[in-house]
Parts: C-alpha cells; sequence; structure tokens
C-alpha cells in the first residue's frame, strides 16, 4: 500500500511538472528568469473571469486586476478616490491596498511587501499575482497560459535558497529552499521544480536569497521532498 501510495505521488507529481504553457523570458542581470508567462485568462474554480484589463507585466513583475477577480469570488471591494486605496472584505476577512505603495495588510497583522506595490493601469487597479495567496490565502496554480485561483488553501514555502539547478538549455529548473543555510542535512532541504513553462518569477533570485514560493498541494514523500512552485517572489 505505501509503494503504491508512493508511486502514486511521484505520477502526480509528474503530471504536474509536465504542464505546458509556453512564454516569453525577460533578461535579470546576467541569468535569464521567467518573469512571468505570457498569461492569456485567469480563471476561478476551472471558470473564466472576463478581465476588464488584461493582465500585465509590469517592470518584469505579472500583475493582476484586483476588483473584478476578488468580485467574482465574493469579496465586497470598496474604492475610495480621496487617498486611491482598496478595502477589501469577506466576512471576517478584511484587507486594505493603496496605490504607489508596497503594504499589504492581512487582517490585522502588520503590512507586508510582495514584488510591486499596486498600480493603475486604463482605470483598474492591478496587484501582483502572489497578492491572492500571501494576503487572501487563496491557492494558485498555472496552467496552459492561465491562472488558476481555487477555494483550496494556498501552500506557501519560504526558506533560503541553498542551491539553483539549470537544465540543458541554461534555464532554471530547480530551487533547493532550507531554513537554516548553515544546516546541509538533506531532511532540511525543499527542491522546488520550475519551469518556463508553468511558473513565475516575480522575483530576481540568487542562492543566500530569501524567497516565498506558492506551490503544488502534491509535495512527493522523497527526501528531500519536491514540489512544483507556480509562483516566486
Amino acid at each position: 500500500m505505501k509503494k503504491n501510495f508512493k508511486k502514486l505521488i511521484s505520477t502526480l507529481l509528474g503530471a504536474a511538472i509536465l504542464i505546458t504553457a509556453g512564454g516569453a523570458m525577460t533578461s535579470w542581470g546576467d541569468s535569464e528568469l521567467e518573469s512571468g508567462i505570457s498569461m492569456k485568462d485567469l480563471m476561478y474554480n476551472e471558470e473564466n473571469i472576463s478581465l476588464d484589463v488584461e493582465i500585465q507585466n509590469v517592470d518584469g513583475i505579472i500583475m493582476v486586476p484586483a476588483s473584478i477577480v476578488l468580485k467574482e469570488m465574493g469579496y465586497e471591494v470598496v474604492w475610495k478616490e480621496d487617498d486611491k486605496s482598496v478595502e477589501i472584505s469577506k466576512g471576517p476577512h478584511f484587507t486594505s491596498i493603496k496605490v504607489g505603495e508596497n503594504k499589504y495588510f492581512k487582517n490585522k497583522m502588520a503590512a507586508k511587501s510582495l514584488s510591486h506595490e499596486p498600480v493603475i493601469i486604463d482605470g483598474r487597479v492591478l496587484v501582483p499575482a502572489e497578492f491572492f495567496s500571501e494576503i487572501l490565502n487563496i491557492g494558485i496554480r498555472i496552467h496552459e497560459n492561465n491562472i488558476i485561483l481555487t477555494d483550496a488553501a494556498a501552500v506557501i514555502r519560504s526558506g533560503f535558497v541553498s542551491e539553483i539547478k539549470k537544465d540543458s538549455n541554461g534555464q532554471i529548473s530547480q530551487i533547493n529552499i532550507s531554513n537554516d543555510l548553515k544546516n546541509t542535512d538533506i531532511n532540511s532541504i525543499t527542491v522546488i521544480n520550475v519551469s518556463s513553462e508553468f511558473t513565475i518569477f516575480n522575483k530576481e533570485i540568487k542562492e543566500g536569497d530569501q524567497i516565498n514560493a506558492i506551490c503544488s498541494l502534491i509535495t512527493t514523500m522523497s527526501i528531500p521532498a519536491q514540489t512544483p512552485g507556480y509562483i516566486i517572489y
């Protein structure tokens, strides 16, 4: 039974890693990193959301129109013209964002920075793609050039980059992260499998950096554990 379960997890992980989505590359210094593959649509629980502004690449960061997406998900969204801010609420959950300020509040917790401050494009406020998971705990995955939001809780893995591996084409294929760079024990490492086909890089990375990765619900039972990463920031 254990062998069969382990085989099933490995098969599911392999399927996730083989997701194809295609996209263009943007240069980050001396290395080529995926700065947001060319997104077609945004979906919520497999249903397309008709966006009033397209998903944008702003300064190499994938940005998503906030209001229409949040309203489709049942959030109340209030625009405050006086200070160019947006109040977002759903049941006990509340946050507010302000155009031009990289300060994102999660309920009553201290503000945190994401990969980009909110911006206005064509009269709509856009936020970095990781906003939905990091601030609202909404699950995200990437499939066939679509950002797919789900009701499943977000899986966010954080750590310091201990190693970056590249494929035969020189593209990043694997990011190893650890809670402590001084701890070389293989059990302390998590392998984030990435690809220009299913990963958005909203941050330039190098070894030693602290990063967050929005990941698949699927993690192998191997040592070290491995999982696909959808948004790196």
